[in-house]
């Protein structure tokens, strides 16, 4: 897994993509919640029915998931096989990746409501998880967990 890693890393920085990666690793999470509280501030607006269950969800997959961290409290890659990943990050709590557990529940709230703005803010959320993977900060385990518990609380 290191070598996945350290070839990565090295393919982004010898093709001087590190700052556009940076870009979308640290901007892309603000894109899908600011269109978030625009639907949020829709649903309150016209008293949708959804509205509950559209806060609920994701907010109960990000509690989960914060809880689940802590006690898991894994090593992040960059700092388990000792590269240097393209963001700062915090060294512990990897997995699962609440990044990635929090878009795929937003997503997974808007779909829900509209088809065309679910597919979108599901594109998002993808690109939300891979940035975390390309940056160095989540092992693809991290990544996928975080999509799993999003989709666990989601059918329930």
């Amino acid at each position: 897994m290191k070598t996945f890693y350290d070839i990565m890393l090295n393919q982004i920085r010898q093709h001087h993509l590190e700052n556009i990666v940076i870009v979308i690793a640290k901007h892309s999470p603000y894109i899908i919640a600011m269109l978030y509280l625009l639907t949020l501030s829709y649903l309150f607006i016209n008293q949708h029915s959804l509205l509950f269950v559209t806060i609920f969800k994701p907010l109960s997959t990000f509690l989960l998931v914060t809880v689940l961290r802590k006690f898991i409290n894994r090593p992040r890659p960059c700092v388990q096989f000792h590269i240097q990943p393209l963001v700062a990050h915090k060294k512990d709590q990897s997995f699962p990746s609440r990044h990635t557990a929090s878009a795929f529940a937003i997503a997974l709230a808007l779909a829900n409501l509209h088809t065309t703005l679910g597919i979108i803010a599901i594109l998002l959320a993808c690109i939300v998880a891979l940035s975390r993977l390309l940056t160095g900060v989540h092992f693809i385990s991290d990544i996928f967990a975080g999509i799993i518990i999003s989709f666990l609380i989601f059918i329930i």
